[in-house]
């Protein structure tokens, strides 16, 4: 997973968000200390980015990126 933080901040509050029993165990954490370069990393393909949805509209709209949880209902951040 590639994020903004090492601290995985994010990344509770999306683990929190699974139903129980559903989270994946998400060992390699990436820090990236730029959307932009967070989101360029997961077109190279390179994992999984953690990231605002409004930020990859475009991304998402173009079959670029792949929403991998559409039904997940996440806060806004």
């Amino acid at each position: 997973m590639i994020s903004l933080n090492k601290g995985g901040i994010w990344r509770e509050r999306f683990l929190q968000a699974l139903p129980e029993g559903e989270q994946p165990v998400l060992s390699d954490l990436m820090e990236l200390n730029h959307i932009r370069g967070i989101i360029t990393a997961a077109l190279e393909g390179i994992g999984v980015a953690l990231v605002p949805k409004y930020c990859v509209t475009r991304e998402l709209m173009g079959c670029r990126l792949k929403n991998v949880f559409p039904s997940l209902d996440l806060m806004e951040d």
